[in-house]
């Protein structure tokens, strides 16, 4: 149920607190007071799209926040969440909703003070409060809402059906996109044939392998400095083990050294350490001019060989630039090309496989469809019964209430073949005709009321609200809705926006909605009514005055119905 509400910035609402109870509770004021304004704050807690037009007018943001008790569909998908931790996974933890909008048209939702999306409120809300009004009468004018309605009374039985049909149905048009794909254009399948042979040899011939790119950059660099290293090298050479005209070479240098210490150490044997380290340095040294003698005859310049390295470079970037950015991604793409080449070869084992599952498709969705037809069938008659018998209670006794079911085969969809209308005759002698041709507003309020008393036992969502469910009736008529109310009030907490004091008497909890003003700004305020502000609300709506005593005692007779 809907615990407390509350509002700060919201159209001319600047700051307001709202708590609710169990039952029913009605919510009064004069035409325009803002009444529809708290339902558009509700609104948009349940998901309903936000507008920059909601924040009141001289305001940077608009929030509204809104506790709940939370029921077991939306406790379990607050653990589906991850929300666990805040509900406990008790279908009577409370949650709490808040939303806010701001001036540059973002919104911002929390759900016990985590973020979630506008997508993740809009499927939460739904399980929480449904609010019916206007909207919801029109859509009983649109026929093609019909079907969604009668489903919408089915067991869980009837909705497998439903899954079982919605899955054939998507095999089926897959299989029948695939299809048409291959039929689309035989020029252009062969085309692309050529394209993708042409692509697939390309890179087969090239024969490019993982790791092959770094080992010819590194050779093209040895290749195209062989002269260099190779002077370098045997320049080097040279110093160490030639040397020059006028000067020995480093080898024969430090020979001379370390034999000059050598026999220094017959007269200070401290000097043999240091004997012993350059002898050790020179064997070192000469070791590593034989290593430059070896190198320097490998780095023979090869113009050959470079020309070839070069050359399998330029063909390496010109696949990159085509195919991909590494030699794995040119070869992935390979095979994706020989993969496509593949199906579009086998074009007629394609087809013949494409054309037996969508034989066997359809067949399973005629069959499936006769099915949910006849489950429909059943489950008009018995949503007739139960309209009709609901009506009864709204004054409507005499009204006749068919739902027409026509099956079109030729129209495959994921919901049957059926289409749905509803018929009714408000009087005895009358022919059935479309609930949209003849329905006035009066009787479409009972309608939807009645649709509603049925579905809430099924919907389980534990808050209803009732915007102006009243609209077009009066007299015995309004009695009889305001006694649906209260009943569906046993079950389920009821709210309700309404005119009629007869509607307005049996709540159990009123709230009056004013607007005030003090000649810069208008402000909407609420207020829960005590008993005695109760009864002068209800003369206000009767007509009367403070001193009336006529509508005094009417409004108390009112009053006595709630209790």
């Amino acid at each position: 149920m809907l615990k407390e509400l509350q509002i700060r910035d919201f159209a001319l609402i600047e700051h307001l607190q709202l708590t609710f109870q169990n039952g029913f509770s009605v919510l009064t004021g004069e035409t325009g007071a803002g009444k529809s304004i708290i339902i558009d704050a509700l609104g948009l807690l349940l998901g309903a799209r936000a507008s920059t037009e909601m924040i009141r007018t001289g305001c940077e943001t608009a929030i509204v926040e809104g506790s709940f008790s939370c029921s077991e569909a939306a406790a379990q998908m607050l653990v589906d969440w991850g929300f666990a931790a805040e509900t406990g996974g008790d279908a009577a933890a409370d949650v709490i909703i808040a939303r806010e909008v701001n001036d540059a048209g973002r919104s911002r939702c929390r759900v016990n003070g985590r973020m979630v999306s506008v997508g993740q409120l809009a499927e939460l809300g739904p399980l929480l409060v449904d609010i019916l009004g206007q909207h919801h009468q029109q859509a009983l004018l649109n026929s093609q809402h019909h079907i969604h309605v009668l489903d919408s009374f089915g067991d869980q039985a009837f909705r497998q059906l439903k899954v079982t049909m919605e899955s054939i149905h998507h095999r089926y048009t897959t299989a029948k996109r695939q299809l048409e794909s291959l039929h689309s254009d035989e020029r252009e399948r062969l085309r692309r044939m050529d394209l993708l042979q042409f692509q697939i040899q390309e890179i087969t011939d090239a024969a490019f392998h993982d790791g092959e790119e770094e080992q010819l950059i590194a050779e093209e660099k040895g290749l195209a400095n062989a002269d260099r290293i190779t002077q370098t090298l045997l320049q080097s050479y040279g110093a160490m083990q030639e040397g020059h005209e006028s000067q020995s070479s480093v080898l024969e240098m430090l020979s001379q050294v370390t034999a000059e210490l050598g026999a220094l150490t017959s007269f200070e044997g401290q000097l043999a350490q240091v004997a012993d380290a350059f002898q050790s340095c020179l064997v070192h040294l000469e070791e590593i001019t034989r290593d430059l003698r070896l190198l320097s005859e490998q780095y023979e310049s090869n113009p050959e060989r470079l020309n070839e390295v070069e050359e399998r470079l330029r063909l390496l970037h010109d696949l990159k630039r085509k195919y991909g950015d590494t030699v794995a991604e040119i070869n992935a793409y390979g095979e994706q090309c020989q993969e496509e080449l593949d199906l579009l070869e086998g074009k007629t084992r394609t087809m013949q496989h494409l054309e037996s599952q969508l034989t066997e498709a359809h067949s399973q969705w005629q069959n499936m469809a006769q099915q949910l037809s006849q489950a429909r069938c059943q489950l008009a008659q018995s949503l007739e019964e139960r309209v009709e018998e609901e009506l009864s209670h709204l004054n409507m006794s005499k009204t006749s209430f068919r739902v027409q079911l026509e099956s079109l085969p030729d129209r495959m969809t994921a919901g049957g073949m059926d289409q749905v209308e509803f018929m009714i005759a408000p009087n005895v002698g009358e022919a059935l005709k479309p609930l949209s041709r003849i329905a006035s507003g009066g009787e479409l309020s009972r309608i939807m009321l009645a649709l509603k008393a049925i579905l809430a036992a099924q919907d389980a969502v534990p808050t209803l609200v009732f915007d102006e469910v009243d609209t077009g009736i009066g007299g015995r008529t309004a009695h009889n809705v305001a006694s649906k109310l209260q009943t569906l009030s046993q079950h389920f907490q009821v709210l309700c926006i309404t005119h009629l004091p007869v509607i307005a008497g049996r709540a159990h909890h009123q709230y009056s909605i004013t607007k005030t003003t003090d000649g810069q700004r208008t402000t909407v305020q609420v207020q829960q009514l005590s008993q005695e502000q109760r009864l002068e609300e209800l003369v206000r709506m009767l007509g009367g005055a403070a001193d009336d005593e006529g509508a005094v005692q009417h409004a108390k007779g009112l009053l006595k119905n709630a209790q």
